[in-house]
């Protein structure tokens, strides 16, 4: 494909692409059908050269749309306000490209473009930490503290989307997990002098220490100071004044 708009890029193209290889005149060939587009990066600058390749699953599918849309046809594609000129590749088809296009499904890249923005979101929102409780719950709704850390050196929460789960770093080794499925719900406390986030857990979170081979942690049962390994089994089985197996945790930033 050439004469693409400068403004135009591959989430445009792929939507406008989608248009036409999604209706029921290409259904019948191949529903749903996933396909590629690939823009050629500019020499010039940050953008693309102008032209590019849309990678369909079968020759019918691409002979079909070159003459709905190709040279001979009085039918354009225009986006951004530019028709788009078709012809048939003088290139082999990148075989990891084909493969990929017949054993994936097709996903909106729109879709996945607020995905990736809200992962990056995410990623950049660490959150320093000034102390780290647990506790449980009592019938008046108090959360009753029955351990603390006030945390040294690089504490802070970060949410990690691929790994579905908030990683809390803290005293430059330690960290503890919650995976999503854990969480019961949050709530956060906005009060000007001291905010914090509170967890109300479903199960235990994970612990870990850091490892001195870098990458490596090692699964911790509780946390080795201020008594936590006593603090654990009373918080995780509670009596009367929280909801059974719960776990309560809150931490305050600013």
């Amino acid at each position: 494909m050439r004469s693409v708009a400068w403004s135009a890029n591959v989430v445009q193209l792929t939507a406008e692409f989608a248009k036409i290889l999604h209706s029921a005149d290409y259904d019948r060939l191949l529903p749903g059908m996933n396909f590629h587009v690939f823009l050629k990066r500019s020499k010039q600058n940050s953008g693309h050269a102008g032209w590019g390749f849309l990678t369909v699953p079968t020759m019918e599918i691409g002979q079909k749309f070159l003459i709905d849309f190709g040279g001979g046809s009085s039918r354009k594609l225009q986006v951004q306000g530019r028709a788009i000129t078709f012809s048939q590749s003088k290139k082999e088809c990148r075989p990891n490209v084909l493969e990929k296009i017949l054993t994936s499904p097709y996903i909106d890249p729109r879709v996945l473009q607020e995905s990736e923005e809200r992962a990056t979101r995410l990623e950049s929102g660490a959150i320093v930490l000034n102390s780290i409780q647990f506790g449980w719950e009592c019938r008046d709704d108090v959360f009753s503290i029955e351990w603390e850390t006030i945390p040294y050196g690089r504490s802070v929460l970060e949410f990690d989307p691929e790994g579905d789960q908030i990683r809390i770093t803290f005293n430059n080794m330690y960290i503890i997990v919650l995976r999503h499925y854990q969480i019961n719900f949050m709530t956060i406390d906005r009060h000007p002098s001291k905010p914090s986030i509170y967890f109300n857990l479903f199960q235990p979170p994970h612990f870990e220490q850091k490892s001195i081979f870098q990458g490596h942690r090692q699964r911790l049962s509780y946390l080795p100071f201020n008594n936590h390994a006593q603090m654990v089994p009373y918080v995780s089985l509670t009596t009367g004044c929280c909801s059974l197996q719960r776990w309560l945790m809150n931490t305050s930033f600013g």
